[in-house]
């Protein structure tokens, strides 16, 4: 809407707004070029520029009379709230981008464990859940029934660690979620407490058992009998 108000409509307005009409419609007429930066000095001379053009405007709206202290009231004001004006864009020029802040963002990990009977994978995660490193008890050395086994538990979860330390993931907060009553359960409590988890022993922010309860339904499979 203010590129549409004439110069005459825009010596009604406050300051700030006959301000922002004349950086629109520097904008509109290409005045700034694409991929450049705001030159702060260029932008001060120009509302400098503007400042005395209105207040000549002013003066000669009012007659060009009055006692010489009113004129000295209305530069002075202008002064002030263009002083005002140049340290707000220069602090909106000055403000860091937001790719400066990603660089402090903590690093949220989590450490998904699945530990059946028969299997024990490990999955380590980034803060969107996304998989990042997916380790099994097979991928581990252990074949058939003894995938399920508390050595091949510890395995898998110590190789996760290992890959993590040649990726150079380091995060700040590890979150460990497991799921299952296996015997790889207990083993990836001792490996992180071991000399293997050293290094993301202090990032343990917190444990979470995701085991999933059966609740109604249909009778269960028959146990096998050995």
């Amino acid at each position: 809407m203010l590129r549409f108000l004439t110069k005459r409509d825009t010596s009604y307005l406050s300051l700030p707004l006959k301000t922002a009409a004349h950086y629109f419609s520097l904008i509109n007429g290409n005045s700034f070029k694409a991929g450049h930066l705001l030159d702060l000095n260029k932008l001060h001379i120009k509302l400098n520029h503007t400042d005395s053009s209105q207040e000549q405007h002013i003066r000669s709206a009012s007659g060009g009379g009055g006692e010489g202290g009113g004129k000295g009231s209305i530069s002075s004001n202008s002064d002030s709230e263009s002083s005002q004006l140049s340290d707000t864009f220069r602090e909106i020029i000055n403000k860091p981008f937001y790719g400066d802040s990603l660089k402090n963002k903590e690093k949220i990990y989590h450490l998904h464990a699945y530990c059946s009977i028969n299997n024990t994978i490990v999955t380590l995660t980034n803060s969107d859940y996304n998989p990042v490193i997916c380790v099994t008890s097979g991928m581990a050395g252990f074949k058939k029934c003894h995938r399920g086994g508390y050595e091949a538990g510890y395995q898998a979860c110590m190789s996760l660690f290992k890959k993590m330390i040649q990726k150079e993931i380091r995060p700040t907060q590890l979150e460990i979620i497991l799921r299952g009553f296996g015997k790889g359960r207990e083993a990836i409590f001792k490996c992180v407490n071991g000399i293997d988890g050293a290094p993301f022993k202090s990032s343990v922010s917190r444990i979470i058992d995701a085991t999933r309860i059966n609740f109604g339904g249909v009778r269960k499979r028959k146990a096998r009998r050995l």
